[in-house]
C-alpha cells in the first residue's frame, strides 16, 4: 500500500471510486434550465423543514421559496433561522454543495446574492452531468418520477403507490379505465397492476417504488381475496373515499400482487422505510419490521429498503440479514445524521453480505444537494472503513473492497446497471492513484 497517513490512502481510494447513486428526485434539467436558481432552492425541502423546525412560521418559509419578491426580503425572512440549523447534516450538505460548486463557504449577508447569481448561471444545459457525473463521480443515478433526460447518467423507476392505494369509487374507475375494463372487479385492478409493472420492466426502468409510509403502516397482512373485494364494493358504494385503515384489506391484497408481479418480471421492489420528509408524521408507521410477512411470502421477488429505516435502524439490518431478498439502501441517510449513517454502516458490514449494502442515494430534488450528501457519504464510508482496519476486522486491501462492494458492485449488479468507465471516472482515478503517492 503507498505512504501517506490510513486516512489519506482510504479517502484517496474512496474518493476514486465511482458511485451508483440508488435513488434521486432531482427536478427535470431542463425545469432547472427555464426556470433559474437563486439560494431559495436550496431550502424547498430536507433543510426547508429543519428551518420550520427552528421556529420559521410556514407563511415565513412561503415568502423565502417566492421568487416573485425581492431577494433581500426574502434573506431577512431566512437569516435568523439559518443559524439555528447550521449544525444540522441538512444544512452540511447545502453548505458542501455551495463550497464545492460555487466556491462559497457559507450563505450569510455577504454572500447570498453571490451565490444566487453563481446559481443562475450555473442553471444551463449540462448542469447536473458536470455536478454529478465529473464532480461527484456517480457513474449512474436512479431517478423517481420526472422524465428521464440524460439515458446516460440516469435510469429510471416507477412509482405504484397509485395502482395499490385504492380508496375511492374515482380511484377504481380510473385504474380500470386504463386497461379498458368496464366491470372493475379485483382481477381488473390486479391486470391493471400486472400491466403497469411489466410496461416498467419492457421500458427498461430498473425498479419499481412504494412510498406508502408517509400515509399508512408498513405492517402489510395477508388478507383474503374475499376482504379485498369487500373493500371493493365499499369502493364503488361510496361518494367519497375510505379511510386508510377501512381501505388496508384492498391495498394489502394488491401489495402482495404488485410483489408477485416484479418478482415475476425480475424487477427490484424499492419500499420507504423509518423517517418521512417534512414537519410531522406517524413515525410508527414506517417501521419496516412490518415487512416480514411480504418477504416471506415472495422469495422470488427481490426488495431494496430504504433509508437504512432510521430510526429502526437495528431491525432494517436484522430484515437484510435475515432475509436473502432483502437489501439494505442507505439512500438520504447520511444528510439525516452523518453519524447515524456512519454507526449503521458499521452495523452492516458487521451484520449484512456486502453485496446486499447499498451506501448511497442523494434523495435530492437540487443537484447542489445531491452532490453535498454524496461527499458525506464517502466521508462516511472512509471513516467507518479507516476504524474497521484500526481495529483490525479488515487488512486495507479488504476494506478497499467492501468500498466497491457497497459504493458500486452491490447496487449495479442488484438493478442490473452497466456503468461502464467514463473519461471523467479514469481522470479521478489517475488523481487519486497521484495523491495516494
Amino acid at each position: 500500500m503507498s505512504s501517506g497517513t490510513l486516512h489519506e490512502r482510504i479517502r484517496a481510494q474512496v474518493d476514486a471510486l465511482p458511485l451508483i447513486d440508488t435513488h434521486e428526485h432531482l427536478q427535470p434539467e431542463s425545469d432547472r434550465v427555464r426556470d433559474g436558481a437563486d439560494f431559495s432552492l436550496l431550502f424547498i425541502h430536507y433543510a426547508g423543514p429543519d428551518l420550520m423546525s427552528a421556529g420559521m412560521s410556514q407563511r415565513d418559509h412561503q415568502l423565502l421559496c417566492d421568487r416573485s419578491r425581492p431577494l433581500a426580503e426574502r434573506w431577512r425572512a431566512f437569516k435568523p433561522f439559518w443559524r439555528a440549523i447550521h449544525n444540522t447534516s441538512y444544512a452540511k450538505a447545502v453548505r458542501i454543495g455551495i463550497r464545492d460548486i460555487y466556491g462559497i463557504e457559507d450563505i450569510t449577508d455577504r454572500t447570498y446574492r453571490e451565490l444566487s447569481e453563481r446559481m443562475q448561471a450555473a442553471s444551463r444545459k449540462g448542469l447536473y452531468r458536470r455536478v454529478l457525473r465529473e464532480k461527484g463521480g456517480i457513474a449512474k443515478a436512479i431517478l423517481c418520477g420526472p422524465p428521464l433526460e440524460d439515458a446516460d447518467l440516469f435510469v429510471d423507476s416507477l412509482y405504484i403507490d397509485g395502482q395499490v392505494n385504492i380508496r375511492s369509487r374515482d380511484e377504481v374507475m380510473r385504474e380500470c379505465r386504463a386497461i379498458g375494463a368496464s366491470g372493475c372487479r379485483l382481477e381488473d385492478l390486479v391486470r391493471r397492476l400486472e400491466h403497469h409493472i411489466a410496461f416498467a420492466a419492457e421500458g427498461g426502468m430498473v425498479a419499481t417504488k412504494l412510498g406508502l409510509a408517509y400515509l399508512r403502516t408498513l405492517w402489510i397482512d395477508r388478507p383474503s381475496r374475499s376482504a379485498a373485494e369487500d373493500v371493493l364494493a365499499r369502493c364503488r358504494r361510496s361518494d367519497g373515499q375510505l379511510s386508510h385503515a377501512e381501505a388496508k384489506p384492498l391495498c394489502d391484497y394488491l401489495i402482495h400482487e404488485a410483489a408477485r408481479a416484479c418478482g415475476e418480471v425480475g424487477l427490484p421492489m424499492q419500499i420507504h422505510t423509518g423517517i418521512q420528509e417534512g414537519n410531522g408524521n406517524w413515525i410508527a408507521n414506517s417501521d419496516p419490521k412490518g415487512l416480514v410477512r411480504l418477504f416471506m411470502d415472495h422469495p422470488r421477488t427481490r426488495f431494496d429498503l430504504f433509508h437504512g429505516g432510521y430510526p429502526f435502524t437495528s431491525s432494517f439490518a436484522v430484515l437484510a440479514k435475515n432475509f436473502p431478498n432483502a437489501h439494505a439502501n442507505m439512500c438520504w441517510l447520511h444528510c439525516i445524521s452523518q453519524s447515524v449513517g456512519r454507526q449503521l454502516l458499521e452495523e452492516l458490514i458487521d451484520t449484512v453480505p456486502m453485496s446486499k449494502i447499498f451506501a448511497f442515494g442523494g434523495d435530492y430534488i437540487f443537484v447542489e444537494g445531491a452532490y453535498g450528501h454524496s461527499v458525506m457519504a464517502r466521508e462516511n464510508v472512509t471513516r467507518v472503513l479507516c476504524k474497521k482496519i484500526e481495529e483490525g476486522y479488515f487488512t486495507e486491501e479488504q476494506a478497499l473492497v467492501c468500498a466497491r462492494w457497497v459504493m458500486h458492485d452491490a447496487p449495479a449488479r442488484f438493478f442490473g446497471i452497466d456503468s461502464t468507465s467514463t473519461g471523467e471516472e479514469k481522470a479521478r482515478r489517475k488523481r487519486a492513484a497521484g495523491a495516494a503517492g
